[in-house]
């Protein structure tokens, strides 16, 4: 009886273990998916960072991002994060802004001159891009539009990167969503000063666990 008794005791031991492990298990399980998806995040803000700090480096000292082996340079510094020359699921930008000054004048096309449309404004003097920069969400932060600008380089011919002589015109050289720190015109940048900015947008994978909730878009900048 006596052994019988034990038998049943060690029994319903095991039994209410195996009970307990599988009402925790769940809550095991949730908390190692947030921590890896915690770890996740932050290993991409680190390695935003990075290409950040890379790109403002090269890009402040004169490094021609035109040449594909410059930006390749900063595709290794972003592993990680599937940054390819025109697509993937980040996107990098190089931004040149300056403040065109107050009494700047513009050709009428007639032998005269005018004032310029965007006299006392920053604007975008000269881009480059890395990545799926045409994505939704992945725009430059510095318009307030995201439309397709329509630069002209120095043989008159549409640019899509590089230098832009018609930023002194172009409202799609705005660049209004500047902090105020540069657009100030007290404070921020001067006439024809000129600030290197980098922007590095990344759209992490989704998770779809209940409670784990992944941001949709990472963003990382700095100014040079």
């Amino acid at each position: 009886m006596r052994k019988l008794f034990r038998t049943r005791f060690f029994q319903d031991e095991r039994a209410q273990s195996i009970v307990e492990f599988a009402v925790a298990l769940p809550f095991l399980v949730l908390m190692s998916v947030g921590t890896f998806a915690v770890g996740m995040i932050l290993d991409r803000h680190l390695t935003l960072g990075q290409v950040v700090r890379n790109g403002g480096n090269m890009y402040a000292r004169g490094i021609d991002f035109s040449i594909e082996q410059n930006k390749r340079f900063i595709m290794d510094a972003g592993t990680g994060l599937d940054l390819q020359l025109t697509g993937g699921k980040s996107a990098v930008w190089f931004t040149l802004l300056t403040r065109v000054p107050d009494d700047a004048q513009c050709p009428t096309g007639w032998g005269g001159s005018r004032d310029c449309n965007n006299n006392g404004r920053i604007v975008i003097a000269q881009r480059y891009r890395i990545g799926d920069t045409s994505g939704t969400g992945m725009g430059s932060r510095l318009q307030t539009s995201q439309a397709a600008t329509q630069f002209v380089d120095k043989n008159g011919q549409a640019a899509v990167e590089g230098d832009h002589i018609n930023h002194f015109d172009l409202v799609e050289a705005w660049a209004d969503s500047a902090p105020p720190s540069v657009t100030n015109s007290a404070t921020g940048l001067l006439k024809n000063e000129l600030i290197y900015v980098v922007e590095v947008i990344h759209r992490p994978t989704s998770i779809s666990f209940q409670g784990i909730f992944a941001p949709e878009f990472m963003y990382a900048r700095a100014f040079f």
